[in-house]
């Protein structure tokens, strides 16, 4: 692991400054940061009990049908997984030519890797 990166010290002036703004500013960020693990304890043990449940599914088909009780789900969660947006096989397809690049070019990454396979379908159509 790298060494962080010390910033200047006109970071820990603007820190200094924008404390000294606050009355009791030391107390009031230390109880606000205990709030925050507090709260990400609850939410942790949601995901945990919920597993794989808890990102939001819906068909591609049901889209234009989400409610408003649905759509607020999958902002507080921020993810959601649709389903069916192409047929299997097509998927599986995909995911048979995406194991032969990566095994025929190993040196590629990231989104270049998803960016060819992406150019190589809009050129199949």
């Amino acid at each position: 692991m790298s060494t962080p990166t010390r910033l200047p010290a006109r970071f820990a002036d603007l820190k200094q400054e924008i404390a000294g703004l606050y009355p009791n500013f030391q107390e009031r960020v230390t109880k606000a940061w205990g709030e925050i693990i507090a709260q990400f304890k609850v939410v942790n043990a949601g995901i945990a009990q919920a597993g794989p449940d808890y990102i939001p599914q819906v068909k591609f088909t049901d889209l234009d049908k989400l409610g408003t009780e649905e759509i607020d789900e999958i902002r507080r969660r921020g993810s959601v997984v649709i389903r069916d947006v192409v047929p299997d096989a097509e998927a599986i397809r995909w995911k048979t030519q995406l194991e032969e690049f990566v095994t025929a070019n190993p040196d590629v990454i990231g989104m270049c890797l998803i960016l060819n396979c992406i150019e190589r379908e809009v050129d199949a159509h």
